[in-house]
């Protein structure tokens, strides 16, 4: 349960710096990522006021789930675990959902900046979930 809300607390940070980058005009995404997912499974059409529910729960849910993952692999995560841990799921990102939605694998049909602007993000969750999940469950 630990490492579930530690990885939902790394989804938040993660998930306000791209919305303070987004603000500030310093993305290459055409829009934000979970949104994309889910108007590809649901639709565009579907109205706002369930694909951005939908995508916000979604994400939170998911960036829970991979760190309890994390959390299972290594009970007393670090900074360089962390980001490790944050590099592989951004390269399952870019090689699977990155070309579901439409933008390519690594985001090819994209700016060379939008890759490195998720990389960016993962580094961001992963070197949270580290820090998160440094002291082991029985420190807890």
């Amino acid at each position: 349960m630990a490492g579930f809300l530690a990885g939902v607390v790394a989804t938040v940070w993660k998930t306000a710096t791209a919305i303070t980058g987004r603000r500030q005009g310093l993305t290459a995404l055409p829009s934000p990522f979970p949104l994309a997912l889910i108007e590809r499974i649901v639709g565009a059409d579907a109205p706002r006021t369930t694909r951005y529910p939908v995508a916000a729960v979604s994400h939170l849910g998911y960036g829970g789930t991979m760190g309890a993952v994390f959390a299972l692999l290594w009970p007393r995560g670090d900074g360089p675990r962390g980001a490790a841990w944050g590099a592989f799921l951004w390269v399952i990102q870019q090689a699977v959902f990155f070309p579901f939605v439409g933008w390519g694998p690594f985001g090819r049909d994209l700016s060379r900046t939008a890759s490195l602007e998720t990389l960016l993000h993962h580094l961001i969750y992963g070197l949270a979930l580290g820090v998160l999940t440094r002291d082991g469950p029985e420190d807890r």
